[in-house]
């Protein structure tokens, strides 16, 4: 027996196929596609927005340690020492009789010494050596300023270049010893080098240069 819920589900459904078909019968022909409509016109442009905030900066960082410092190069090893000039020509001299004389400058020339003296077995004596020194040592006075110290029987005998101070460590100081009959010529320290100082000429020790 069909229960009577089923026949109006039956019935609604038969009512709507009926329904879709007076529709269907009622609708005329789908028509074509029309032409599309009109552009519309641009929609305003939207506020820019805000500028986002910069950060902020980062801490810095730590300095780096130092680096060992390297070690000394080694020294170098020392050149050779250059070989000994030729001996410089000996001052022009003139002798006559038991005289002789230096030549100072271009044709100009000392005073004559003589060579006579009071010496024994025929040398020449303390005096006539002291003027030959004393002679000798003229032949430079243009290029070097000459000072002379007597102390007793020493005398010390000093040149530098002109305008240098006697507390200055450019001169070249000898000592000549008249004590004895044989005269002893000694140098600074045994340099003839410039490099001493005139005012301690006493306090120098004086030997043969080397």
């Amino acid at each position: 027996m069909i229960s009577s819920t089923y026949q109006s589900l039956v019935r609604r459904t038969l009512e709507l196929k009926a329904q879709r078909l007076r529709d269907e019968r009622l609708r005329g022909p789908q028509g074509i596609q029309g032409p599309p409509g009109p552009k519309g016109d641009q929609g305003l442009q939207g506020q820019s927005g805000k500028d986002g905030r910069d950060g902020k900066d980062g801490k810095d960082g730590r300095d780096g340690i130092d680096g060992t410092a390297g070690r000394d190069g080694k020294d170098g090893r020392d050149g050779i020492d250059g070989k000994d000039g030729p001996i410089g020509p000996m001052p022009k001299h003139e002798s006559r009789g038991d005289a002789i004389r230096f030549e100072q400058s271009e044709g100009v020339w000392g005073k004559w010494v003589r060579l006579g003296g009071h010496s024994t077995g025929g040398g020449i004596g303390k005096d006539s050596v002291l003027q030959l020194i004393e002679s000798y040592l003229e032949i430079g006075m243009s290029q070097y300023n000459k000072l002379i110290d007597t102390v007793g029987t020493i005398k010390y005998i000093g040149e530098s270049l002109p305008g240098t101070a006697s507390s200055s460590a450019s001169w070249r100081i000898k000592k000549v010893d008249l004590t004895d009959e044989d005269i002893e010529i000694t140098w600074a320290d045994g340099t003839s080098e410039f490099t001493k100082v005139w005012d301690d000429r006493a306090s120098y020790d004086y030997t043969v240069s080397a």
